[in-house]
Protein backbone atom coordinates (compact mmCIF):
# COMPACT_ATOMS: atom_id res chain seq x y z
CA UNK A 1 0.00 0.00 0.00
CA UNK A 2 1.33 3.43 -0.94
CA UNK A 3 1.04 6.51 1.25
CA UNK A 4 1.28 10.30 1.18
CA UNK A 5 2.45 13.39 3.05
CA UNK A 6 0.64 16.72 3.23
CA UNK A 7 2.37 19.86 4.51
CA UNK A 8 1.41 23.54 4.40
CA UNK A 9 4.15 26.17 4.59
CA UNK A 10 3.49 29.90 5.06
CA UNK A 11 5.74 32.52 3.49
CA UNK A 12 5.89 36.30 3.88
CA UNK A 13 6.36 36.82 0.12
CA UNK A 14 3.94 36.47 -2.82
CA UNK A 15 3.29 33.04 -4.32
CA UNK A 16 5.01 34.13 -7.54
CA UNK A 17 8.37 34.33 -5.71
CA UNK A 18 8.15 30.82 -4.26
CA UNK A 19 6.85 29.41 -7.55
CA UNK A 20 9.75 31.02 -9.43
CA UNK A 21 12.33 29.91 -6.86
CA UNK A 22 11.23 26.30 -7.16
CA UNK A 23 11.34 26.33 -10.97
CA UNK A 24 14.36 28.54 -11.67
CA UNK A 25 17.42 26.29 -11.68
CA UNK A 26 19.84 29.05 -10.62
CA UNK A 27 17.73 30.24 -7.69
CA UNK A 28 16.82 26.68 -6.70
CA UNK A 29 20.56 25.88 -6.66
CA UNK A 30 21.37 28.90 -4.50
CA UNK A 31 18.62 28.13 -1.96
CA UNK A 32 19.49 24.43 -1.65
CA UNK A 33 23.26 24.94 -2.01
CA UNK A 34 23.35 22.19 -4.63
CA UNK A 35 23.04 21.87 -8.38
CA UNK A 36 19.57 21.88 -9.92
CA UNK A 37 18.80 21.36 -13.61
CA UNK A 38 15.23 22.39 -14.38
CA UNK A 39 13.33 22.56 -17.67
CA UNK A 40 10.19 24.28 -16.37
CA UNK A 41 7.60 23.23 -18.92
CA UNK A 42 5.06 20.43 -19.18
CA UNK A 43 7.05 17.29 -19.92
CA UNK A 44 10.28 19.01 -18.87
CA UNK A 45 12.69 17.28 -16.53
CA UNK A 46 13.98 18.32 -13.14
CA UNK A 47 17.08 17.15 -11.30
CA UNK A 48 17.90 18.64 -7.92
CA UNK A 49 20.38 18.12 -5.11
CA UNK A 50 23.22 17.29 -7.49
CA UNK A 51 21.09 14.66 -9.27
CA UNK A 52 19.82 12.98 -6.11
CA UNK A 53 16.21 13.97 -6.95
CA UNK A 54 14.69 13.56 -10.40
CA UNK A 55 11.29 14.02 -11.95
CA UNK A 56 9.19 15.26 -14.83
CA UNK A 57 6.67 18.11 -14.83
CA UNK A 58 3.13 16.91 -15.47
CA UNK A 59 1.32 20.24 -15.08
CA UNK A 60 2.31 23.85 -14.42
CA UNK A 61 -0.05 26.78 -13.79
CA UNK A 62 1.89 30.03 -13.36
CA UNK A 63 2.13 31.04 -9.67
CA UNK A 64 -0.66 28.57 -8.75
CA UNK A 65 0.18 24.90 -9.26
CA UNK A 66 3.01 22.45 -9.94
CA UNK A 67 2.55 18.70 -10.42
CA UNK A 68 5.50 16.46 -11.15
CA UNK A 69 6.82 12.97 -10.79
CA UNK A 70 9.43 12.70 -8.03
CA UNK A 71 12.07 10.16 -7.10
CA UNK A 72 15.15 10.09 -4.89
CA UNK A 73 18.12 8.35 -6.48
CA UNK A 74 18.29 5.14 -4.48
CA UNK A 75 14.55 4.54 -4.15
CA UNK A 76 12.71 2.07 -6.28
CA UNK A 77 9.65 0.09 -5.38
CA UNK A 78 8.49 -2.14 -8.20
CA UNK A 79 6.57 -0.40 -10.98
CA UNK A 80 5.83 2.64 -8.80
CA UNK A 81 9.38 3.94 -8.73
CA UNK A 82 8.21 7.55 -9.21
CA UNK A 83 5.91 9.19 -6.70
CA UNK A 84 3.89 12.35 -7.45
CA UNK A 85 4.51 15.79 -5.96
CA UNK A 86 1.85 18.51 -6.07
CA UNK A 87 2.45 22.10 -4.93
CA UNK A 88 -0.56 24.39 -4.58
CA UNK A 89 0.15 28.12 -4.15
CA UNK A 90 -2.36 30.51 -2.55
CA UNK A 91 -2.01 34.01 -1.18
CA UNK A 92 -2.11 37.73 -1.63
CA UNK A 93 0.46 40.30 -2.82
CA UNK A 94 2.38 40.13 0.48
CA UNK A 95 2.23 36.50 1.60
CA UNK A 96 1.33 33.00 0.53
CA UNK A 97 0.96 29.43 1.59
CA UNK A 98 2.20 26.40 -0.27
CA UNK A 99 0.32 23.15 0.22
CA UNK A 100 2.57 20.23 -0.62
CA UNK A 101 1.13 16.80 -1.32
CA UNK A 102 3.69 14.05 -1.93
CA UNK A 103 2.04 10.70 -2.68
CA UNK A 104 2.59 7.27 -4.11
CA UNK A 105 5.48 5.92 -2.06
CA UNK A 106 5.73 3.06 0.48
CA UNK A 107 4.87 3.86 4.13
CA UNK A 108 8.39 3.06 5.33
CA UNK A 109 9.62 6.24 3.60
CA UNK A 110 7.03 8.56 5.18
CA UNK A 111 8.99 9.72 8.23
CA UNK A 112 12.23 10.34 6.34
CA UNK A 113 10.39 12.16 3.51
CA UNK A 114 8.52 14.40 6.01
CA UNK A 115 11.81 15.25 7.70
CA UNK A 116 13.57 15.70 4.36
CA UNK A 117 10.97 18.10 2.98
CA UNK A 118 11.26 20.26 6.09
CA UNK A 119 15.06 20.22 6.38
CA UNK A 120 16.08 20.12 2.72
CA UNK A 121 13.41 22.41 1.27
CA UNK A 122 10.99 24.36 3.42
CA UNK A 123 13.43 25.50 6.13
CA UNK A 124 15.91 26.58 3.43
CA UNK A 125 13.22 28.43 1.45
CA UNK A 126 11.97 30.12 4.65
CA UNK A 127 15.51 31.17 5.59
CA UNK A 128 16.21 32.51 2.10
CA UNK A 129 13.03 34.57 1.85
CA UNK A 130 13.24 35.90 5.42
CA UNK A 131 16.66 37.49 4.87
CA UNK A 132 16.78 41.21 5.45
Amino acid sequence: MLTKIEQTINFSVPASEIYMAYLDENLHSVITNSEALINAKKGGRMNAYDGYISGKFLELIQDKFIKQTWKAQEEKWGNADFSVLTLIFEGDPKSCSVKMIHEGFPPEFKESFEDGWNKQYWNLFLDFFNQD
